[in-house]
């Protein structure tokens, strides 16, 4: 942010209205279609009048628990579904740890409706979007990302003065284009295999044994699938 004030010139906060750079990075980030890189958390959430809100960095729920034991999510229409142990659920009297409190929960935008006492806690597996303390979403740390957003907050900028003529249009074009070629520069950085990817290509790629004595069977097996060899 303070790189993008400075390039602009601006000399006050009037000038630099932080709100639209906030607004044009995730435009960028979602244009650059590689926003989400989520990582696994843990959370408690506290139960208050049926409900619970969910994490602001929540992407994807993975699993949820109430004092150790899991709870599935509901699939019927209804709000809640099951909300006692099934008989084919209990074990003596108790709830089999195999199959889950009975509880089930529903999903209603940001909260997660669930009929259990006020004050009952629940753990959540998510994955979750990295951000910095305010909540913001965080810019994927690489060099190619950062030139992105940046280019792209400045193409936003300077519109505004193409549209009323304080700068040549064509200009603004140049800005726009430099853009189009950072965007699909960070595309092709975000798509590109890492090492650990790159291995598996090349071990998946070495271990198939192709049907070379094909001769000895008349060529009938030329149709087949290679021998694929997991110990090498």
């Amino acid at each position: 942010m303070a790189k993008i004030r400075r390039d602009i010139n601006a000399r006050s906060t009037d000038e630099f209205n932080y709100d639209w750079f906030y607004e044009w990075m995730a435009e960028a980030e979602e244009d650059l279609g590689s926003m989400y890189y989520p990582i696994d958390k843990v959370s408690k959430v506290i139960i208050q009048n049926k409900m619970a809100f969910f994490p602001c960095d929540m992407y994807k729920i993975q699993f949820v628990s109430h004092c150790g034991r899991p709870i599935y999510q509901n699939s019927s229409q209804s709000m809640f579904s099951s909300t006692y142990p099934q008989s084919n659920s209990t074990i003596n009297g108790s709830v089999n740890l195999s199959t889950g409190t009975g509880q089930k929960y529903r999903i209603d935008g940001g909260q997660i409706l669930i009929d259990l006492p006020d004050g009952s806690i629940l753990d959540i597996k998510y994955q979750a979007i990295p951000t910095d303390e305010d909540g913001f979403p965080l810019i994927k740390n690489t060099f190619e990302h950062k030139d992105a957003v940046e280019s792209y907050c400045l193409m936003k900028w300077f519109m505004r003065e193409a549209i009323f003529g304080q700068i040549d249009y064509k200009l603004w074009k140049d800005m726009e284009h430099s853009w189009f070629i950072k965007r699909d520069k960070a595309r092709a950085r975000d798509n590109y295999p890492t090492i650990a990817r790159m291995q598996n290509i090349k071990r998946f790629w070495i271990s198939l044994k192709r049907n070379l004595n094909s001769f000895e069977t008349y060529f009938t097996n030329m149709g087949e699938n290679g021998i694929y060899h997991k110990n090498i």
